[in-house]
């Protein structure tokens, strides 16, 4: 997962993680300032006894900070 910041032209990366198996993931505190940010995940695959697993891609909505 990455945490970015949206700007004018191509948006800041400000952090990124690995997340837990149950989802869960945190960059720490990042000292983000005002802004709008959001989070994106890459589409992650790998093999198992049972077969391929893994996730899709997805972005978060956008969260604005005052």
């Amino acid at each position: 997962m990455a945490l970015f910041k949206q700007r004018k032209g191509k948006d800041e990366k400000i952090a990124s993680d690995t997340t837990e198996n149950n989802g869960d993931w945190s960059t720490g505190n990042t000292h983000v300032k005002h802004g709008k940010y959001y989070a994106k995940a890459r589409k992650v695959q790998f093999a198992m006894k049972r077969g391929l697993i893994g996730c899709d891609p997805d972005k978060s909505r956008v969260v604005t900070v005052n």
